[in-house]
C-alpha cells in the first residue's frame, strides 16, 4: 500500500486527517523501512516445489549438471535506485531501446562451469539444441555416472523433442 492510499483510507473510513509524513514516521517507529519489492510469481506452486526437492534428493551431487541461458545488453547496467533530495524523485535519462546484446549458455556441476557458449542476440530452440549436442553432451556421461543428470527449468526453448532425444540417447 502506498502512503497516499493509507492517508485516503484513514480519511474515508475513520474521518482522520493525517499527512503522509506522519504515517511514514509511525512506520519507521515500528521498525519498518521502505524497500524495493521482491517479486514472487503467482504461478509458483509450493507443493510442486516440495515434490521437485524430494525427487532431486535421489541423485548424488556429482551426477547433476544445471544448464540455463541468460541474455544481457546495455540496459542491464542501468541503475534501479538513486539518491535525490527528500520529496523529489530520483530520475535519470536513459535509452530504452533494445540492442542485440549477448546470450550466454553455461552449464555447471559441483566442480564449476562447463560447456559455456556466448552468442550474439537471443537464443532460440534450435540454438539451444545445437549447444546441448555440440558443447554440453560431450561433457556429460551415461546415467548413473558423474555428470549424467541434466537439470533445466521450464523455459520453452528447453522443451524441444529433439533436445530431449539427444540427451536421452547419451
Amino acid at each position: 500500500m502506498y502512503l497516499r492510499e493509507a492517508v485516503d483510507m484513514l480519511n474515508h473510513h475513520f474521518g482522520i486527517l493525517v499527512d503522509k509524513s506522519t504515517i511514514s514516521d509511525w512506520l519507521k517507529q515500528d521498525g519498518l523501512s521502505h524497500k524495493k519489492l521482491t517479486k514472487t510469481a503467482t504461478q509458483q506452486d509450493e507443493d510442486l516445489r516440495i515434490d521437485y526437492t524430494l525427487h532431486m534428493g535421489q541423485y548424488l551431487p556429482q551426477q547433476l549438471v544445471f544448464a540455463d541461458e541468460t541474455h544481457f545488453d546495455q540496459r542491464n547496467a542501468n541503475r534501479s535506485m538513486g539518491w535525490a533530495e527528500t520529496g523529489r524523485r530520483a530520475e535519470v535519462r536513459q535509452d530504452f531501446r533494445r540492442t542485440g546484446g549477448l546470450s550466454v549458455l553455461p552449464a555447471i556441476d559441483h566442480n564449476g562451469i562447463l560447456a559455456a557458449w556466448c552468442v550474439d542476440g537471443a537464443v532460440d530452440g534450435d540454438m539451444f539444441t545445437y549447444w546441448v549436442e555440440h558443447f554440453l553432451l560431450p561433457e556429460m556421461n551415461p546415467f548413473p555416472g558423474p555428470r549424467s543428470v541434466l537439470v533445466l527449468d521450464n523455459c520453452n526453448i528447453h522443451k524441444a523433442t529433439t533436445t530431449r532425444e539427444k540427451v536421452e540417447a547419451k
